[in-house]
């Protein structure tokens, strides 16, 4: 009995000991990130705090007439679902010389219930992904949709879209609308406060819908509607539109007024919509 009660105490003494070095953490301690899981903070006009015009030619993206060259890749961040995994991923891709990264954003990932609320807590919480980036030292396209593709269900459209009776889950029909323009409405509530040209955020660019699969006047409409509906939420970056193959569609300022289009792709002259356009969607879901 002896003996036993001497060898715990040993073990008391051992763990107490360990404890005053800072090898076991008292039950009061607070858990302080690793250095690296602190982020990096590079300093450059995405986390400065100072509004940035962000503007380009037909050679490049510039950041108050200084010429941007940019670099990027892209995060499926919920793919990783872990905030760590997150930055992990952002500073290797700082290390490998990149300077910004692509986000899709998941629609159908933030909201299951048409006219539900929106989840944007861990490991949802897309606030702290952008927090992330700027302290990283990497500018963001944000591409928030609503359809992304990205080989995920639906596109990232929410589940509750296949009710829908519109020929098109992707038009002006108001039955799809309406709630694709609700959940820009959400993400923009977030983003907002990440923009470079306010000094939120390295947000830099802005892309709306993804990969139209033609001109045709219902998509246009389509597109148009988005987009004013984007930036008379406040988004203060370049909008663009991804153009399917790269065809130069979409690539008409003036035809879409507050469109503001991918400058690096060729323009097309505004006789060719004619062409193409159709008054209504086909019956599809895309």
């Amino acid at each position: 009995m002896h003996k036993k009660l001497l060898s715990q105490l040993a073990v008391v003494i051992t763990v107490l000991a360990m404890a005053v070095a800072g090898f076991v953490a008292s039950p009061t301690a607070r858990a302080v990130d690793p250095e690296v899981h602190q982020g990096n903070k590079v300093n450059f006009p995405g986390n400065d705090g100072q509004p940035h015009e962000a503007t380009w030619d037909k050679n490049s993206f510039m950041i108050d007439g200084e010429r941007l060259q940019i670099w990027s890749g892209e995060l499926h961040h919920w793919r990783v679902p872990s905030e760590d995994g997150w930055r992990d991923v952002l500073q290797k891709l700082r290390a490998s010389g990149y300077n910004a990264v692509s986000l899709y954003f998941f629609w159908g990932m933030h909201q299951s219930v048409e006219g539900g609320e929106f989840d944007f807590s861990a490991p949802h919480n897309i606030d702290r992904l952008l927090e992330m980036a700027a302290e990283e030292g990497l500018y963001v396209i944000a591409r928030p949709g609503p359809y992304v593709n990205a080989e995920i269900s639906m596109g990232g459209l929410p589940g509750f879209m296949v009710n829908k009776n519109a020929g098109s889950l992707r038009s002006t029909d108001p039955s799809v609308l309406e709630p694709s323009k609700a959940w820009l409405s959400a993400f923009n509530d977030v983003v907002r406060d990440h923009q470079v040209t306010d000094g939120g955020g390295s947000v830099l660019l802005y892309q709306i819908e993804n990969e139209l699969l033609g001109d045709q006047q219902w998509r246009r409409d389509f597109l148009t509607a988005l987009t004013t509906h984007v930036v008379d939420d406040g988004i203060t970056v370049p909008v663009f539109h991804n153009d399917w193959g790269m065809g130069g569609r979409f690539s008409d300022v003036d035809t879409y007024g507050a469109v503001r289009s991918s400058p690096t792709r060729p323009s097309r002259a505004n006789g060719a919509w004619a062409t193409s356009a159709t008054a209504s969607p086909p019956s599809t879901t895309t």
